[in-house]
């Protein structure tokens, strides 16, 4: 069967949730819950669905709505790829430059990121395999999962809850207040108990030396990793120095957005933990390539996701295809854009959930649900 892809069409689809309860951090909220779907039609009919990042700020749907529509997509419609590998390449030789040019890198980056897990679902829909099975013949039937960003008002409670269900690791955020961070964490693991596994989220809160001080106070916790305790853009001397220093090992990922600069962290070896976000950067093809190379040098490749049920299905995907004993990010609070949007199965059993297994990533966007969240 050819892999070629030969882009016909591109539609955007902008969707809002308002909810309650909306994931907070140390860089602040969110005003809702917000989605951009990419769907791509090539000439012979044949359709994918990719997911752009647009969590903040509250314009970001929009915003990257018409970038894809009336910059990428007037250059990219009519033209013929032989491979979905080729697709990503060449969006960011066309396009690097001007982002750089404009200071847009993280919404062009974002749009391609959209574009690229497209053309990898139709390739598999194509293909008539699931995404995973396409990327690695010996893709796992099912992948860790963690409960993210519980909110902390109700935080014990709903680890609780969580752990009854089938949960058995848990994200906090962390970088506020020492004392309400230590209280928060020390409440959280006597709620879920020894064998959990606990992480937190510090949102690039603190300096190395903070940093340093914080992993000590909560440590003591017992915590599987601290994502991105210092700014991403800190040199990477700095990550080698906290690695070296701490006590618990570091996380991040969401923020490295370049091939050159993942290959750097994995040289330096300062991250146990890597977390490319597929909305984010790098689409299918970019994040699949980082978690191979994660998982060959003994690390974890743990997917990022904050976004709707479409792009959270693909990212499932790609870490049954790397293989490893990393984790997905599955976010705890409301949100219908990830239970309503199409019919992806969360049910969590012993802190793992299944591969959807049907074509591609498994699922298609439910036009009622489109209908009831489409931002017009």
């Amino acid at each position: 069967m050819s892999t070629a892809i030969q882009i016909a069409r591109i539609e955007t689809i902008r969707l809002r949730a308002n909810v309650d309860g909306l994931p907070t951090s140390a860089l602040g909220s969110m005003e809702a819950r917000n989605g951009l779907l990419v769907r791509i039609e090539a000439r012979d009919g044949a359709v994918g669905w990719g997911e752009v990042w647009c969590n903040f700020p509250p314009h970001a749907s929009l915003s990257r709505q018409l970038l894809l529509e009336t910059v990428i997509a007037p250059e990219l419609v009519g033209r013929d790829f032989a491979q979905p590998g080729d697709v990503r390449p060449a969006l960011e030789a066309r396009w690097n430059a001007m982002a750089t040019h404009v200071g847009e890198p993280g919404p062009f980056g974002h749009c391609i990121a959209g574009i690229d897990m497209a053309v990898w679902d139709m390739a598999a829909r194509r293909a008539g395999q699931p995404l995973s099975t396409f990327l690695a013949a010996n893709a796992a039937q099912d992948v860790k999962v963690y409960a993210s960003s519980l909110n902390a008002a109700k935080a014990v409670d709903l680890a609780a809850k969580l752990a009854a269900d089938g949960h058995t690791a848990f994200k906090l955020k962390v970088g506020y207040d020492p004392q309400r961070d230590e209280k928060l964490v020390g409440a959280v693991r006597q709620s879920v108990g020894d064998p959990a596994a606990i992480m937190i989220d510090a949102n690039q809160a603190w300096t190395v030396d903070e940093a340093r001080e914080a992993i000590a106070r909560l440590g003591r916790f017992d915590l599987t990793f601290v994502e991105e305790p210092i700014s991403a853009k800190a040199p990477l001397s700095d990550w080698a120095r906290l690695a070296e220093e701490a006590d618990v090992r570091l996380a991040a990922g969401e923020n490295i957005c370049s091939d050159e600069l993942y290959d750097r962290h994995l040289e330096t070896g300062a991250l146990t933990f890597y977390q490319p976000d597929v909305a984010k950067w790098g689409g299918i093809g970019g994040c699949a390539a980082v978690g191979r190379r994660v998982v060959e040098t003994g690390a974890n490749y743990c997917p990022h996701f904050m976004g709707t049920g479409l792009g959270l299905a693909a990212s499932i995907h790609l870490l049954a295809a790397a293989g490893g004993s990393g984790f997905v990010e599955l976010d705890a609070n409301e949100n219908p854009l990830r239970t309503e949007l199409c019919d992806l199965d969360l049910s969590v059993s012993e802190g793992r959930v299944a591969v959807p297994q049907g074509v591609g990533i498994g699922v298609v966007p439910d036009d009622a649900a489109i209908n009831r969240f489409r931002v017009t």
